[in-house]
Parts: C-alpha cells; sequence; structure tokens
C-alpha cells in the first residue's frame, strides 16, 4: 500500500461540505492507500468541528458521530511527540507554522507525500527541498 499523509483540512473534508470533498473522500475510499497523521490532527480536527459549530455551519448534534467517525476511519496516527525535532528544524528553516511541519516531518519519516488543501503553506515550499513532498489535493 501506498503511504500519504493527509493534513487537517483534507480529513476535515471527509465531513465538511466543502470544495475537494469528492477528491477527499476518495482518497479515503482508495484502498491501496495507507493513510497516515500526526495524532495532533484529532485535536486540530475538533477544533475546526467546534469552530463550524460556533459558525453555524454544522450542527451541534451531528458532532459525536462525526468525532467518533474520523477516530475509526482507518488513519493511522503518529504520536507528534517522536516528530516534534524534524518538525522544529522544518518550521525554522522554511518559516511555516509548526502545527503544519508536524504533518511534513512525518511525510519525511515515513517516505510519503502530505496532501494537503492549504495553498499558501503548499505554495510556501515549492521552491525548497521539501516542495516534492507537498502536493495539493486539487491537484488529486
Amino acid at each position: 500500500m501506498e503511504p500519504l499523509v493527509l493534513d487537517c483540512s483534507v480529513v476535515l473534508k471527509w465531513y465538511l461540505d466543502e470544495p475537494g470533498a469528492v477528491e477527499a473522500l476518495s482518497l479515503h475510499a482508495n484502498d491501496r492507500l495507507a493513510l497516515h497523521a500526526p495524532d495532533l490532527l484529532l485535536l486540530e480536527f475538533d477544533s475546526a468541528i467546534c469552530s463550524s459549530v460556533r459558525h453555524r455551519t454544522l450542527g451541534a448534534a451531528a458532532v459525536p458521530a462525526i468525532r467518533s467517525s474520523v477516530r475509526s476511519a482507518g488513519l493511522v496516527l503518529h504520536s507528534f511527540e517522536g516528530l516534534l525535532d524534524g518538525a522544529v528544524e522544518i518550521a525554522l528553516a522554511t518559516r511555516k507554522g509548526l502545527y503544519d511541519c508536524l504533518y511534513l516531518a512525518l511525510a519525511e519519516r515515513i517516505d510519503a507525500v502530505l496532501i494537503t488543501a492549504d495553498r499558501r503553506f503548499s505554495a510556501g515550499l515549492e521552491r525548497t527541498a521539501l516542495g516534492g513532498r507537498v502536493r495539493l489535493l486539487a491537484g488529486i
């Protein structure tokens, strides 16, 4: 199975009606892919879901089922603590956010590509040595 690292912006599209949801769901449904993420994804995911409720784009009644579903979605979760040193190095070298760099550090560790819907993050890495590790969901 081909390993891919998914960031939270992609996983959220499995549950929210957003542009790119079809592409994100196709990754989830592809049984030839092993989908990985740092365990920090769960915190980011829950934060984004709570924000969606606050902004009234998601009803609070749906939250327990969505939280349960993402936790049983088959993602291979990796401890963020083991990725932190590499992520800090990447963040300092690229001037990108540490949370985003945790996903990139995982992609480096398992020799995979990071799939993101974050155009700004992806564009900021295009001309770096790490640019080949990042692909936009929109380009899948």
